[in-house]
C-alpha cells in the first residue's frame, strides 16, 4: 500500500524543514492505517524507509496547520521516528474540533498559503 497524496504532503513537509528531496519518499510503504473519526494513524513499513528520512528526536510536529478537504478543515499533523535509528516510522492526523473530512482533497497549509498558491499560477 501507498501514501495517501495526505500522508506524502506531511512527510513533504518534514522534507522541507530537514532540507531535503521530498522525492525520497516516493518509495514509502504503508504497514497499516487506522482511522478514527478525528483522524489517521498509518505505520510505514521500515524497510521502505530510505536513509535521509531521519530525525533525531522521536516526533515532529509541524507549526503550521493545514486545511484539508472541500471544507478546508484544519488539521495537525505529527511524524514518529523509531527510537533505535531515527526513522520515519509513523504519521498521524487530526482534526482541531471536528469530524476528519470523508474527502481529504485539496490540502493547503494555510489560506494564506492557499491564495499565495493561486496567485502565484496567475503570473
Amino acid at each position: 500500500m501507498k501514501l495517501t497524496s495526505l500522508e506524502m504532503f506531511f512527510v513533504r513537509e518534514f522534507c522541507r524543514f530537514a532540507g531535503i528531496s521530498s522525492d525520497i519518499a516516493n518509495g514509502l510503504k504503508v504497514k497499516d492505517r487506522s482511522r478514527d473519526p478525528v483522524g489517521f494513524m498509518t505505520t510505514i513499513v521500515a524497510s521502505s524507509v530510505p536513509p535521509e528520512l531521519r530525525f533525531e528526536s522521536r516526533v515532529f510536529s509541524s507549526l503550521r496547520v493545514a486545511c484539508v478537504g472541500p471544507d478546508q478543515l484544519l488539521c495537525g499533523m505529527v511524524l514518529f521516528f523509531d527510537g533505535i535509528e531515527g526513522k520515519l516510522d509513523a504519521i498521524e492526523g487530526f482534526v482541531y474540533g471536528e469530524e476528519w473530512p470523508s474527502i481529504e482533497e485539496p490540502v493547503f497549509w494555510s489560506e494564506t498559503d492557499r491564495t499565495m498558491s493561486l496567485g502565484r499560477e496567475g503570473n
